[in-house]
């Protein structure tokens, strides 16, 4: 990539939307609190909400917008540009993110329907969706649940209690989350005995033999379904050795298991150049829906990104491709094809640590962009 592309996407990264006003002009202070107020407006949020999100008081905030505030005004207005900048950046993010179902999430929501197909009352199944970071299970799985109201999804983390991980599934099913371990599973295990429901449980990698029972205990055998995802940590303690000592459980849990979906596995089965695996050519160029051509050479890097381990897979491909998109050249029309080597200059005006693990990266970019433009006539 050219030097002025990679100025631009620096620049890019510090807009601003907002500036700080001089506060030593009181036409420029009124000016800036007219345009606080089209903000709030935007976002349909109050004052009182503002005034929380940039830690001041009501009080505070509705003097300093009259101008009769007598404490640090720069202050407040610094920490006003501060949050209507990073708003208005996360909401144009949110808007640019709308979910794309792409290979990953078809095999995904398949495994969920598999399993659920499966479950029958007094005994529910398993399915466990094993992935390094970056694959976009959370965001799958989330998806699923928002679009199938029998489907509750929660997301665990490692340092959990048994009792806090409990806590963490009933706020995720709408019930009273307050209470020690036995009145919670109590609670759970009831609601589900009335109604048949499907358990996406994110972040699962660091559950031990006995939260992995307890789970069984609690949800399995109500004839719910229960989808586990992490990462290969979750497989290799769910295939540790029954006949040790504390792992008795195993055996009871692994056979209400219907199904393992490792993504890290069927997404290197994609090769260099294949269009099977989990990420498709056509994948990417769902995922590139901006407008600007992107040709085979760029659609192969992305790709390699997405079967490579340690990358952030889909994850870092999406940042390539926002930041590739919201480049002032990009939108200038400057930029006429998205090439290997365009994405390349992106990785790195981002410091992305990307390109080194690319274990199929031999061929210069520029000499595989230029292959790809004569293969394409």
């Amino acid at each position: 990539m050219d030097p002025k592309t990679l100025q631009a996407l620096e620049c890019e990264a510090r807009k601003i939307l907002v500036g700080m006003p001089n506060m030593d002009s009181k036409d420029e202070v009124k000016h800036f609190c007219n345009k606080v107020i089209a903000f709030c407006e935007q976002y349909a949020i109050t004052r009182g909400e503002l005034a929380a999100a940039i830690g001041i008081s009501l009080p505070a905030l509705s003097q300093f917008m009259l101008g009769k505030y007598e404490g640090d005004n720069r202050k407040i207005a610094a920490r006003l540009v501060d949050y209507m900048n990073r708003s208005a950046k996360k909401a144009q993010r949110k808007k640019e993110k709308e979910f794309i179902e792409t290979t990953v999430a078809k095999a995904i929501f398949g495994c969920i329907k598999q399993t659920e197909s499966f479950s029958q009352p007094g005994e529910g199944r398993i399915a466990v969706i094993i992935g390094d970071a970056g694959h976009g299970k959370s965001v799958c799985l989330r998806q699923y649940a928002a679009v199938h109201p029998s489907a509750v999804y929660a997301k665990l983390n490692d340092t959990m209690t048994s009792t806090a991980m409990f806590a963490a599934i009933a706020a995720a099913m709408d019930l009273d989350s307050s209470g020690g371990l036995k009145s919670l599973t109590n609670l759970i295990a009831a609601h589900l005995a009335k109604r048949e429901r499907t358990l996406l449980l994110d972040e699962c990698s660091g559950l031990d033999v006995t939260k992995l029972n307890q789970l069984r205990q609690i949800i399995i055998e109500q004839g719910s379904t229960l989808i586990l995802a992490g990462n290969n940590q979750l497989l290799k303690t769910i295939s540790s050795d029954a006949a040790r000592k504390g792992n008795e459980a195993l055996d009871q849990f692994r056979s209400r298991m219907l199904a393992v979906l490792d993504l890290d596995a069927a997404a290197g089965a994609g090769g260099r150049d294949g269009q099977g695996g989990l990420y498709s050519e056509e994948d990417i160029r769902r995922l590139y829906n901006y407008g600007i051509k992107i040709d085979k050479g760029g659609i192969s890097l992305l790709r390699r990104i997405c079967c490579t381990p340690q990358t952030g897979r889909l994850r870092t491909v999406s940042i390539i491709i926002s930041a590739v998109n919201n480049s002032k050249q990009a939108k200038s029309g400057e930029i006429e094809n998205i090439t290997a080597a365009v994405i390349e200059g992106a990785i790195r005006s981002l410091g992305l640590p990307v390109l080194d693990r690319l274990p199929l990266w031999t061929q210069p970019l520029q000499e595989e962009a230029e292959d790809a433009a004569v293969k394409a006539g």
